[in-house]
């Protein structure tokens, strides 16, 4: 019997996963989302949850499992402050390396090491979490979406991916 992706999350290359994917651009999901984020009427007329919580002047954005900061890049370009979220501590070494990175944009950006079943999410206008659900362990998935739901105001996004059958991480043993 093959045992679950997460219970071997821990002894992936995690290094040499951020080394392959360093320099891609952002996943086609955070781009759909940002698409439909710029679409939301900014009215506060028309649209209640325009402003942003505590008079901040760019929405916040949640990147789930942020890796290498491929996402999260994006995210700044796109005006978020960003909190992002890995368990692994190189992500936070490689985020702070990039060089894509705008000194005003470092500003906007704060990274957290943490596992997905120790999260307390704040409220957010974005959360993304691409290809990196899947390592929840099953007894804490409930609990982290309920999180993620209960952090998102109506009208804010989630985006992200999970493994299916079809999968190329499908194949793997573990």
């Amino acid at each position: 019997m093959l045992k679950p992706a997460h219970t071997y999350a821990e002894n992936r290359d995690w290094p040499g996963y951020f080394q392959a994917v360093a320099n891609k651009g952002p996943r086609e999901t955070l781009i759909a989302a940002l698409d439909a984020f710029r679409s939301i009427p900014k009215d506060p007329h028309s649209n209640p949850f325009a402003s942003e919580p505590n008079n901040r002047s760019q929405p916040l954005a949640i990147d789930l499992g942020c890796g290498e900061g491929r996402d999260t890049v994006e995210l700044l370009r796109n005006n978020f402050t960003v909190l992002a979220i890995d368990s692994h501590p190189q992500a936070g070494t490689l985020l702070a390396a990039r060089s894509d990175i705008a000194p005003a944009m470092s500003a906007h950006v704060r990274f957290q090491q943490a596992d997905f079943e120790h999260l307390t999410l704040p409220p957010a206008r974005l959360i993304n979490a691409s290809f990196a659900l899947p390592f929840c362990p099953p007894n804490h998935f409930a609990a982290l979406w309920d999180q993620i739901t209960k952090s998102l105001p109506p009208g804010g996004l989630f985006c992200g991916q999970l493994f299916g059958d079809q999968d190329s991480w499908a194949t793997l043993p573990d």
